[in-house]
C-alpha cells in the first residue's frame, strides 16, 4: 500500500470505481457510505419474488469491442454477464393508434420512417446520415482521452457541434408528417424534447448501430455489486451505515470527515462521490464556491422526468404486442394525465420478463415512469404521510386505468405494486430533490469540458468525482471520470498508472 491515504464519500458507481483504481495503484482507500448497499442510484430492490430495477436503461460499453467495455472489464462490472440487445429502442404510439418503432439498426429505421412519412424523406436522410457519421467514434469513451481517439473525432466534430445546439423538440418541428412531429420529442426515455440536445439520440443511434447500449441481465444492483466485489478483492475498505456530516478542514486543506455518530476519520485526501449540493453546501458549509458553481445549483429545477416511478409485479408473461421488437413503450394521449401538480400527455413503460433475471418464470414486471415535482411530493410526505400514500396510489390508479387498453386485465394481474417519488430517492441516496445532475443552463460546453467542481476554489487536498463533479449523466461517464482522476493522481506522484491490480 501507498503511504497516501484516501477517503471516498459514497459507494455509488463513481465512488466504487475511484476506489478500485486507487487500490490498483497502491493507495490506502476507505469508502464511507450512508446506505447499506452499494450503487447509489444504480440500484434495485426486491419485493416478494420481484426485483424492481431503478437505474439502467441502456448501458454504454456492453459491446465487447467498445472502449468503454475496457473500463467495465477493469472494474469487473460485466463479468460473465449476459447482455440483452433489443431490435428496437422504443415503440411510440400516438392517440390515434399510429406507431413508430425506433429500430436499433439505421437501415431498418430509415426504411420504417420513410414508410410512415415519405414526404419527410430529406429530413429523415439528414437524421440517419448524421447518426452514421458518429458510428465507430465511440463517443461515450471520449473522456478516456488518447491521441488516436481525439484524432478520430476531428472529422466528426462539425456533427457534434451542430447537433449539440439543436434540441430534439426543435428538430421534430422540421417534419411535415403530424405524427412524427408529435412523436419524436418523446423518443429519449420520454424526457421532454425541449430539454434533450439532438446529439443525445444521435449518439444512441450510432451506439446501437455498433452493437452497443445493451442491458445487463440481473440489473443495476447486481452490476454495482460486481464493482463492489472488485473493490473489496483489491483490498479496499468499505463502511456502510456511515453517513458523513462534515468534511474536516484545517488551513483550507481537507484533512478528514466527521460521521453522524460523531466519529472522525482522517486521510491525506478527501474525495466526495456523494450528492454535489450536500457536499458543497452542507459538508463544507458553502465556504468554497465560485459564481459558476453557485449559479448551477441555483438553477436546478424542481421537476424531473423520472420523478414518479411505479413498479408492477404481474402474474403471467409479459404481453409482447405493445412493445413491438423491444421492451420500451411510450404512449401519447390526447387527454393529459394528472400526475400531481403536473399534467403529462404521455407515459413511458418498460417491460421485464424472466430472461432479465428480475422475475421468476410465469411472472413479469412493468416499470412506469412519469414526471414529478419535488416540492409537491416533499410537502405531502413531511406534513401528511397518509395523504402522501393516498396521492401515490391515486396517481397509480390514473396511470393503470389509462394504459390498461394496451395491457388486458392489468388490474387483475397485479401481485405487487411499489412506487418511488422524489423524497424516496432523496431519503435513500442523499441526492438533493432526489434528482440526478442535469446539464448546465449557462456555459455548458465549457463546464462539460473542464468540469463543474472536480476541485473547489481555495480548498486543497479535496476532490469530487461523479455526475455532480462534471454536471453530466451516465454510468459510464462517472466510471471513466473516476479512472481519469486516479490516473491524474498517479501522474502528480510521478508513478505509472496501472489497471490490473
Amino acid at each position: 500500500m501507498s503511504d497516501e491515504q484516501l477517503i471516498i464519500i459514497g459507494a455509488g458507481v463513481a465512488g466504487l470505481a475511484a476506489g478500485c483504481y486507487a487500490c490498483m495503484n497502491g493507495y490506502d482507500v476507505r469508502i464511507f457510505e450512508m446506505h447499506t448497499l452499494p450503487g447509489g442510484m444504480c440500484t434495485s430492490w426486491r419485493r416478494k419474488d420481484y426485483v424492481f430495477d431503478y437505474c439502467i436503461h441502456n448501458l454504454a460499453g456492453t459491446a465487447p469491442e467498445s472502449d468503454v467495455r475496457r473500463v467495465w472489464d477493469e472494474l469487473g462490472a460485466l463479468d460473465e454477464t449476459r447482455i440483452i440487445n433489443h431490435d428496437s429502442f422504443v415503440r411510440i404510439e400516438g392517440p390515434g393508434g399510429e406507431s413508430l418503432e425506433w429500430y436499433t439498426r439505421l437501415d431498418r429505421l430509415a426504411q420504417h420512417l420513410n414508410g410512415i412519412a415519405a414526404e419527410d424523406s430529406r429530413t429523415i436522410d439528414e437524421l440517419i446520415q448524421s447518426a452514421r457519421r458518429l458510428v465507430g467514434a465511440d463517443v461515450f469513451a471520449l473522456q478516456l482521452g488518447g491521441m488516436a481517439r481525439s484524432l478520430g473525432m476531428l472529422t466528426r466534430m462539425p456533427t457534434v457541434r451542430r447537433w449539440s445546439r439543436v434540441k430534439l423538440g426543435q428538430f421534430a418541428e422540421r417534419f411535415r408528417n403530424p405524427f412524427l412531429r408529435r412523436a419524436l420529442p418523446h423518443m429519449q426515455y420520454d424526457i421532454p424534447g425541449a430539454e434533450v440536445p439532438m446529439l443525445a439520440p444521435l449518439m444512441f443511434m450510432a451506439g446501437f448501430e455498433s452493437g452497443d447500449l445493451g442491458w445487463p441481465v440481473g440489473g443495476s444492483l447486481a452490476f454495482s455489486r460486481r464493482i463492489e466485489k472488485r473493490y473489496l478483492d483489491l483490498g479496499g475498505v468499505l463502511h456502510y451505515k456511515a453517513k458523513v456530516e462534515k468534511i474536516m478542514v484545517e488551513d483550507d486543506r481537507a484533512v478528514g470527515i466527521r460521521l453522524a455518530d460523531g466519529t472522525e476519520h482522517r486521510a491525506d485526501r478527501i474525495i466526495s462521490a456523494a450528492d454535489g449540493y450536500s457536499t458543497i453546501f452542507k459538508m463544507l458549509d458553502g465556504r468554497y464556491l465560485n459564481e459558476t458553481i453557485r449559479q448551477y445549483y441555483n438553477e436546478v429545477g424542481d421537476s424531473s422526468p423520472f420523478g414518479y416511478i411505479m413498479f408492477l409485479g404481474l402474474e403471467g408473461e409479459l404481453p409482447r404486442e405493445p412493445f413491438g421488437e423491444g421492451h420500451a413503450l411510450t404512449l401519447i394521449f390526447d387527454k393529459p394525465l394528472d400526475l400531481g401538480e403536473i399534467e403529462q400527455d404521455s407515459i413511458h413503460v418498460v417491460g421485464f420478463g424472466p430472461e432479465t433475471g428480475l422475475t421468476p418464470e410465469g411472472r413479469s414486471i412493468l416499470k412506469i415512469e412519469g414526471q414529478a415535482r419535488y416540492p409537491y411530493w416533499k410537502s405531502l410526505h413531511d406534513t401528511d404521510p397518509q395523504a402522501y400514500i393516498a396521492e401515490k396510489e391515486r396517481v397509480a390508479g390514473v396511470i393503470i386505468q389509462r394504459i390498461s387498453p394496451w395491457f388486458p386485465m392489468l388490474e387483475d394481474r397485479v401481485e405487487v405494486m411499489n412506487i418511488s417519488t422524489p423524497p424516496t430517492v432523496e431519503r435513500f441516496t442523499g441526492n438533493r430533490y432526489g434528482w440526478q445532475a442535469g446539464p448546465p443552463k449557462e456555459n455548458a460546453a465549457e463546464i462539460m469540458r473542464k468540469g463543474l467542481s472536480r476541485t473547489l476554489p481555495g480548498l486543497e487536498r479535496f476532490h469530487m468525482v461523479g455526475q455532480w463533479a462534471s454536471a453530466q449523466l451516465g454510468i459510464s461517464s462517472v466510471a471513466i471520470q473516476a479512472r481519469s482522476f486516479i490516473k491524474g493522481l498517479c501522474r502528480q506522484a510521478r508513478k505509472r498508472f496501472v489497471v490490473n491490480g
